[in-house]
């Protein structure tokens, strides 16, 4: 059993499912084909192709803190 899907499988599934072209930055947010389906479509291949590793450097450091603040149930410190 192969741990990915074969290069051919990928391919074809990124020319399906592949975002729009149109790239905006709105409101200090990146919108891809002028929706958020397209950002969430380059969302899912950045993700399946990098794995959550690269979500780390998608966000600021601000918001991981206070997302682990809240999911753990822990008080950041006031800086």
């Amino acid at each position: 059993m192969a741990l990915y899907p074969p290069i051919s499988e990928l391919f074809d599934n990124w020319i399906n499912n592949k975002p729009e072209s149109n790239l905006e930055l709105i409101d200090g947010q990146l919108i891809v084909g002028n929706s958020l389906t397209g950002s969430r479509l380059l969302l899912r291949q950045i993700l399946r192709g990098w794995r959550a590793d690269v979500a780390v450097a998608l966000a600021p450091i601000e918001t991981w803190l206070q997302a682990l603040a809240a999911g753990y149930g822990l008080t950041l410190p006031i800086s």
